[in-house]
């Protein structure tokens, strides 16, 4: 089986997990159909992005963008799960479809056991396209914060977030990850670029009721 997902040439880790995660949450799935594609974590059930031909597993994949992808023919989509109850009913799923984004299940992978709450100061975490907005650096650094760029290794990002006291965060899985590992989170919004519609899609999935905090308002 192989295996979509947008791939960011700097870099996302919310999309980047993909290339590992799903070892661990679907052994041996690499020696399962040939013909079949998995369609992994991200907002890629969306038109704007050239989905694989033939047969698609769909497992935790999420609308937000774009127009929704027709799912016909039918024998060619195998939706087991996506993102949220949102997504779910634009893609005129059942609502037991609409179950959550995969990373929530990181916490249960081997190498994000037990790790220590020992964090000393808040992350910030933005959205991929904002990485390179600013000089968060020295921003953090001011606002006694730590920067963790969304464009780095995975692994490292994941790990930064789940040791934090406290995550600020655009990149909604950077969200995702904070509330996976118990780590408190804030949604922030840069300049109003936070999508709005995939936040909800997740928040709605584990009832959450989603505030959002605007930075530098234009």
């Amino acid at each position: 089986m192989k295996i979509y997902y947008f791939q960011d040439p700097e870099g996302n880790f919310g999309d980047d997990m993909n290339a590992w995660i799903w070892d661990d949450l679907l052994p041996g799935w690499r020696g399962w159909r040939d013909d079949t594609t998995l369609i992994g974590i991200g907002t890629i059930l969306n038109t704007q992005l050239p989905l694989p031909s033939g047969r698609k597993l769909v497992m935790g994949s999420g609308t937000g963008y774009g127009h929704l992808p027709a799912l016909v023919p039918v024998s060619d989509w195998d939706v087991r799960a996506v993102r949220g109850p949102r997504s779910a009913e634009r893609l005129n799923l059942t609502p037991d479809k609409g179950i959550v984004d995969p990373a929530m299940m990181l916490p249960r992978l081997q190498a994000f056991q037990d790790l220590p709450k020992d964090g000393q100061r808040p992350v910030l975490v933005p959205h991929c396209s904002n990485a390179g907005r600013h000089d968060w650096n020295a921003i953090c650094a001011a606002a006694g914060l730590t920067y963790v760029s969304p464009r780095a290794d995975a692994h490292k990002v994941i790990t930064e977030i789940a040791r934090a006291p406290l995550v600020l965060a655009e990149s909604m899985h950077a969200a995702i990850v904070a509330d996976a590992f118990r780590t408190p989170w804030i949604a922030i919004s840069i300049s109003g670029t936070l999508n709005t519609p995939k936040w909800m899609d997740w928040a709605d999935s584990l009832d959450i009721d989603l505030e959002i905090t605007e930075l530098f308002p234009e």
